[in-house]
């Protein structure tokens, strides 16, 4: 942006010594003018903008879309961008149409620039979203006389490349629109094992041609496993034509058909009807918006997903300043119209178990049984109350004691349902609640009757906070059963809130007038907060997986610069110069490992230790630590009371865990303050660990709490504590993985962490660890051991092929590579029982470190391996040692505990020994 930052005013006052004495009352008097202008530049924007509400930072994004609002697949992509940007209230979207499907590209592409030039004369925008290839062939165009160095984020590219992009200067990315039509012809050979011929079809939009011409490069002109048709171009009546001479043996697949040969327009919708009423053959296609017209489904391409994801790329951009990978590889999904499948005769249980099937016929009995005996019983017990009073009106006193038993019959009945029942009449007052509604609403039921159903049924949207429609508006207008939508809040007469599920319907006499409604409603508070943890958790999941690939790669770069520096020091004269750069790259390598830690411990990648450890060894040593290390502000009290303190793991890693929580304490309290940390023994039955979110095992745990009286978290940032990244700290005071890493240390133990906390109260932090009757194992240290025979290295990386050679061969081993599983294999074959070692890689190309590892078994089943990798999964790892892995070494390594890994591995009996 051209406004000059605040931050910006101490460089530009920065003081530089004079060649001259000052006093110190002059330095004083210097000082203070710098802290007026330093005021004076943080007061003067506002004055300048006449304190005017509007955010510094707001964003302004805008959006292009090739063809016209109303077609299916262009608002599907405003959809899937609008879901995205909408929610962030400092983004502004300025949304325009091409409109040229029905309006060639060439015709509106100058006056149309003219028009945004005018129109955003005044507007800096921060990115620009495109939909489809003619939004960006018009900004490859007009980019640089609209819009300079407006970065350009696209979606819906059909035939995409690079070329594509020459003129824009490396300002774009985006995701691409890739189509699978060689999946779905897989599909419709499933589905019609006897497919003769294929007609493919498409019209004259440039869309339509680039997904034609996709299909053939995908296809080539023709096959041998069936015969294909190419309707190119056609008009609509000789294409009608066309299609009705195939028969009910071939199929139709529809790649685009918007204009035919003569310009006439067809919207998708049209076309997909058209094109399924006049085949005699069944119709496939692979956009989503195709669905529920008459063709039959196909490997689908959704436009919502194009837009989301061009939404996802736009904010990864706003929010680091640095372009994104283009993603070409946005899903296809299997989806079918389960009515077309079965007025074509096809069988569906040919499809893949994935399959997406719409209008699939579904038992209305068995979505809403119990709402409909619930409304049958409440709508029957109503009739009969009716006409019990007409009755009584009729039969004098015995009709009346008759009224009066049915009404007792009734309150019984709604007495005795476990939902929340409220009744209304047909101007929407309250006449009947039964004891649950009562207890939910805080209304009772001889304050509520008369009154307006909004006044006792207070429900507002859990995420607007706004009021929602009145269920009786709803009755009336619709007149049959409708349901509360699932994120309905029920407000309190005192405050309270509760999130409710299920449905209102309407009261018919007998004929079938309505004359009231009834709402049957039930608590969903607790199953609610369950499913959001159940996301939480799952969303940490796939967070987790993303860490341990990108310390997979960090280890191998990490390995290749110890083990080259290792090298170094051992071809080169040793020097003080040389001894101190050599420790620097050593001490600056075991940082960088230290984070790649943090990330693997998140990931639950990293190998443990399994041993036994004294809990409250580790909880001393840690508050010891600390204690001479952080400020005299801080005190620390300590009271460890659990009878039972052993548990099974790493020390090292519970240590960083107790020591993280203690240090983000220190965090919080920078005036000073307290840090309690306690244990206990706790009991987890059954009923608590299936609830949970962790992975826990009933029984006994040892609960470690870190408890602070510092700032407290905000509640707003409490869900993303555990995310690696995520730090409110200042740049450069955090890395934001101290907290992932703990999550991912307690998962890796099997145990579980949950917080509390409150703003200027402090944070409570629980450590739940299953405790251990094992006793503490003490563990030595490895040094440097010199061997003798072969070793053949298995690694994809060069310079780990290269650090790993040099390293044995210093050992006294001979030493053979080979740069990926196929090769290794190879290598083996060839050698004959040269190699007593093989040193293997995990993650490689061609072929897997575990791939290999089976095959080089088939070879030899007594071949001796070890496994070198940055991250191994836990359960890869158990199955291969279970089948004769010999040893496992982590990366980086030096080159002692490399020999210290080899020697036992060669020193391990063999079976046949």
């Amino acid at each position: 942006m051209n406004d000059v930052s605040v931050c910006s005013l101490p460089h530009l006052l920065e003081f530089r010594p004079l060649p001259l004495r000052l006093s110190p009352a002059r330095v004083r008097r210097f000082l203070i003018a710098c802290i007026l202008l330093m005021g004076l530049g943080i007061l003067l924007p506002t004055v300048c903008l006449g304190g005017s509400a509007q955010p510094p930072n707001k964003q302004h994004i805008l959006v292009l879309h090739s063809y016209h609002e109303g077609l299916t697949w262009t608002d599907g992509e405003n959809q899937g961008i609008k879901n995205l940007l909408h929610p962030h209230a400092q983004i502004e979207l300025s949304i325009e149409y091409l409109d040229s499907k029905r309006i060639p590209l060439h015709e509106i592409e100058a006056p149309f620039a003219s028009f945004l030039k005018k129109k955003y004369a005044g507007t800096v925008f921060d990115a620009i979203i495109v939909s489809d290839n003619n939004a960006l062939e018009f900004f490859t165009k007009q980019h640089e006389a609209l819009f300079p160095r407006v970065p350009i984020i696209f979606c819906g590219i059909n035939n995409f490349t690079p070329r594509m992009l020459e003129r824009l200067d490396g300002l774009s990315t985006g995701v691409t629109q890739t189509l699978d039509p060689e999946g779905t012809i897989d599909l419709i050979q499933k589905l019609e094992p006897n497919l003769h011929t294929l007609a493919i079809v498409s019209g004259t939009t440039p869309t339509a041609r680039a997904i034609r011409d996709k299909v053939k490069s995908v296809l080539g002109p023709q096959r041998d496993d069936v015969h294909l048709l190419w309707l190119d171009e056609l008009d609509i009546e000789t294409l009608q034509e066309r299609l009705a001479s195939l028969s009910a043996l071939d199929a139709v697949l529809l790649c685009n058909f918007n204009r035919d040969r003569n310009g006439a327009y067809f919207s998708h919708e049209e076309s997909a009807r058209i094109i399924s009423r006049a085949s005699n053959a069944p119709v496939y296609a692979m956009e989503d918006h195709y669905l529920g017209t008459g063709i039959v489904g196909g490997y689908m391409n959704a436009s919502e997903d194009q837009g989301r994801v061009a939404a996802t790329l736009c904010l990864e951009w706003l929010h680091t300043g640095i372009m994104p990978e283009i993603d070409m590889n946005c899903p296809n999904r299997a989806m079918f119209d389960y009515s077309a499948l079965l007025r074509l005769g096809l069988d569906s249980s040919r499809l893949p178990d994935s399959a997406i099937l719409i209008n699939r016929p579904v038992s209305f009995y068995q979505d809403h049984g119990r709402l409909i005996w619930n409304t049958l019983i409440l709508f029957s017990l109503l009739l009969l109350a009716f006409f019990t009073a007409v009755h009584g009106y009729l039969r004098s006193r015995r009709a009346e004691r008759r009224l009066r038993a049915s009404e007792e019959n009734l309150r019984t009945t709604l007495d005795s349902i476990g939902d929340a029942v409220i009744a209304t009449d047909i101007n929407g007052n309250v006449v009947r609640m039964n004891p649950v509604a009562q207890n939910l609403t805080g209304w009772e039921m001889a304050e509520a009757s008369g009154k307006p159903l909004t006044e006792v049924f207070d429900i507002i949207h859990s995420l607007t906070r706004k009021p929602m429609q009145n269920p009786v508006e709803n009755i009336l207008e619709h007149e049959n059963v409708t349901g509360v939508s699932e994120r309905s809040i029920l407000i309190a007469r005192n405050g309270s809130e509760h999130q409710i599920a299920d449905s209102a319907a309407p009261i018919r006499n007998r004929s079938h007038r309505i004359i009231g409604i009834v709402l049957v409603f039930r608590d969903v508070t607790e199953e609610y907060a369950l499913h959001e943890q159940l996301q939480h958790a799952q969303k940490m999941e796939a967070i987790g997986l993303l860490a341990g690939g990108v310390a997979h790669d960090f280890n191998n770069m990490l390995g290749g610069i110890m083990g080259a520096a290792e090298l170094m020091k051992m071809e080169t004269e040793s020097t003080p110069e040389f001894r101190k750069y050599h420790s620097i790259i050593i001490d600056s390598v075991h940082k960088a490992a230290e984070l790649t830690s943090k990330l693997l411990s998140f990931a639950r990648k990293q190998q443990l230790a399994s041993t036994a450890v004294d809990i409250h060894v580790v909880v001393q040593e840690s508050v010891t630590l600390l204690e001479s290390s952080v400020s005299r502000k801080i005190h620390f009290e300590v009271a460890l009371h659990a009878d039972a303190h052993h548990v099974v793991g790493d020390p090292t890693q519970l240590q960083s865990a107790i020591m993280n929580l203690a240090i983000n304490a220190t965090h919080a309290m920078p005036e000073g303050g307290t840090i309690s940390i306690t244990s206990r023994i706790v009991e987890l039955d059954e009923t608590y660990c299936t609830k949970s979110t962790f992975n826990l095992a009933p029984g006994t745990f040892v609960e470690i709490e870190v408890r602070d009286n510092g700032e407290g978290i905000p509640p707003e940032n409490l869900p993303r504590i555990f995310e690696p990244f995520f730090t409110t700290k200042a740049p450069g005071k955090g890395t934001g993985l101290g907290l992932p890493a703990v999550f991912g240390t307690i998962q890796q133990h099997h145990g579980a962490i949950l917080v509390y906390s409150e703003v200027a109260k402090g944070s409570h932090f629980h450590i739940y660890l299953p405790v251990t009757e094992d006793r503490v194992i003490a563990l030595e240290h490895p040094k440097p051991l010199p061997g003798s025979g072969t070793v053949l290295i298995v690694d994809d990386e060069p310079l780990m092929r290269a650090v790993g050679k040099a390293m044995l061969e210093n050992l006294g081993y001979t030493v053979d590579t080979a740069e990926n599983g196929a090769d290794g294999l190879e290598c083996y074959k060839q050698g004959a029982g040269k190699y007593d070692l093989v040193l293997l890689d995990m993650i490689m190309p061609v072929m897997s470190g575990k791939e290999c590892f089976d095959a080089l078994r088939a070879e030899d089943p007594n071949i001796c391996v070890v496994l070198s990798s940055g991250f191994t999964r836990e359960e890869d790892l158990g199955e291969m040692k279970q089948n004769g892995l010999r040893g496992f070494i982590s990366k980086p390594f030096l080159k002692n505990e490399l020999s210290q890994v080899i020697r036992a591995a060669l020193q391990e009996p063999r079976p046949s020994d």
